[in-house]
């Protein structure tokens, strides 16, 4: 988001993070979850819930560190 010069908001990452899960990029969504932490940005129920969609059939560490993303303060 940063390329674009936009500010990003968690509005705007929801919808990136939405629209990864939808293509089946959950890398991707796990990369975006970090990047809104380094952006100061709390993820919210939407970032978690889709995030969690995205990695479900997934290992139970890529759902765990979902977790740790969505909570770690």
């Amino acid at each position: 988001m940063w390329e674009a010069r936009l500010e990003p908001n968690v509005v705007s990452y929801n919808a990136v993070i939405s629209a990864c899960e939808k293509s089946w990029r959950w890398q991707r969504v796990l990369a975006l979850l970090i990047e809104m932490r380094e952006a100061k940005l709390e993820p919210d129920v939407i970032s978690i819930t889709t995030a969690s969609d995205a990695t479900s059939g997934r290992s139970n560490s890529d759902f765990a560190l979902v977790r740790n993303l969505a909570y770690s303060a």
